[in-house]
C-alpha cells in the first residue's frame, strides 16, 4: 500500500521591524561560507535588517548636514570675533606690560638696597662714603665711586662707557648725554647710570629696566633715583636731613605734589617740562605697587 506522504507548505513570515541601534554584525554576502547553514527565515531576517540599518546611516547624514552652518554665518561669527578682539587684546597686552614693569622695578629698588646694605658691611655707612664732584662729566672721575661702592656687590654686572654701547641708546634723550657717560650692565639686562649732582654728595640713579629696549622713555622703562640724606616728610618740613639712602626721586613728597602737572618733576600726561616724570617710581610704590589708571602711561 502506497503511503502519502503529507506535505506542508512552508510559511514565510516577514520579520518583525527591529531596533536600528541592534545591529549583530556588519551586511555580509549571503553566499559566503558562513551563512551556508542559516535558514531561509534568518537570512531574510537579516536581510531586512541590514536594510534598516543602511537607511538610519544615511538618515543620521541627512541630519547632520541640515544642522551645519552656512558660510555666511561662519564669516558673520569670524566678524564678531574680530571686532570683540581687536578691543579686548589691546587692553590685555597694556595691562600686562604695566605688570612686567611693576615686576622689573620693584626688583630692581630691593637690589639696590640690598647692595647698599653689602657695602655697608666692606665701607661704613653712606654718609662717609667718598662721593665724586659735583657736576662730574667724565667716566674716569665717577667711575671710582661706582667700582668701590656698587660694582661688585652685582653679581656678573660690568661698567662700560656710554660710547660702548652704541650711539642708538641713551638713556635719557630729554638731557645732555654727556651727563649720564657711564652704564652699569647687570646680569638681567638692567642698566644704571649715575651722575653727580647739586649739592655737595648729591648722586642721580637712572635705571632702565629693559636694558637698550625700546621704549627708553621716563616713567615707563626708566626710573630715577636719588643718592642722598633724604629725610622723612616731618624731618623734610623742619630742615633735617636724616640717613643716606637710595629711593625714587622725590620720596619725601606726597602722591598730590607727585602727580601735579604744574610741579617740574611729576608724574602727569599734562607735563611738558624738562624733567617730567621723574617722580613716576614714587608714585608706582605709593600705589601699592601698581600702575593705576591715572598714571602717564
Amino acid at each position: 500500500m502506497l503511503k502519502k506522504v503529507a506535505t506542508k507548505a512552508v510559511q514565510i513570515v516577514a520579520p518583525p521591524r527591529l531596533a536600528l541601534y541592534k545591529h549583530p554584525k556588519p551586511f555580509i554576502n549571503i553566499c559566503h561560507s558562513e551563512h551556508g547553514s542559516e535558514s531561509l527565515y534568518e537570512m531574510l531576517k537579516r536581510v531586512q535588517h541590514d536594510k534598516e540599518y543602511s537607511l538610519a546611516l544615511r538618515e543620521r547624514g541627512r541630519v547632520r548636514t541640515k544642522a551645519a552652518f552656512t558660510l555666511a554665518e561662519v564669516l558673520i561669527t569670524l566678524a564678531i570675533i574680530g571686532v570683540v578682539a581687536a578691543i579686548t587684546i589691546p587692553t590685555l597686552i597694556t595691562n600686562y606690560q604695566k605688570k612686567v614693569t611693576v615686576t622689573k622695578l620693584r626688583k630692581i629698588y630691593s637690589e639696590l638696597n640690598n647692595v647698599v646694605k653689602l657695602s655697608e658691611v666692606d665701607n661704613g655707612p653712606m654718609e662717609q662714603w667718598q662721593y665724586p664732584a659735583n657736576y662730574t662729566n667724565s667716566f674716569d672721575s665717577i667711575a671710582p665711586f661706582i667700582k668701590k661702592y656698587y660694582l661688585p656687590y652685582f653679581r656678573s654686572a660690568k661698567l662700560i662707557k656710554s660710547t660702548e654701547i652704541g650711539s642708538d641708546y641713551n638713556i635719557f634723550t630729554e638731557y645732555e648725554q654727556n651727563m649720564f657717560n657711564n652704564y652699569l650692565i647687570l646680569a638681567d639686562g638692567t642698566i644704571l647710570s649715575f651722575f653727580a649732582n647739586l649739592p655737595a654728595n648729591y648722586v642721580w640713579l637712572l635705571v632702565d629696566i629693559n636694558g637698550i629696549k625700546s621704549p627708553n622713555q621716563t616713567g615707563k622703562d626708566i626710573f630715577v633715583f636719588d643718592i642722598y640724606k633724604y629725610p622723612s616728610q616731618e624731618d623734610y618740613a623742619n630742615g633735617i636731613r636724616g640717613r643716606y639712602k637710595v629711593k625714587f626721586w622725590y620720596y619725601y613728597k606726597n602722591r598730590t605734589t607727585l602727580t601735579d602737572p604744574n610741579i617740574q618733576y611729576s608724574c602727569n600726561k599734562n607735563n611738558t617740562q624738562l624733567y617730567k616724570n621723574f617722580s613716576c617710581g614714587r608714585v608706582i610704590e605709593l600705589d601699592n605697587w601698581q600702575i593705576k589708571d591715572d598714571y602717564p602711561w
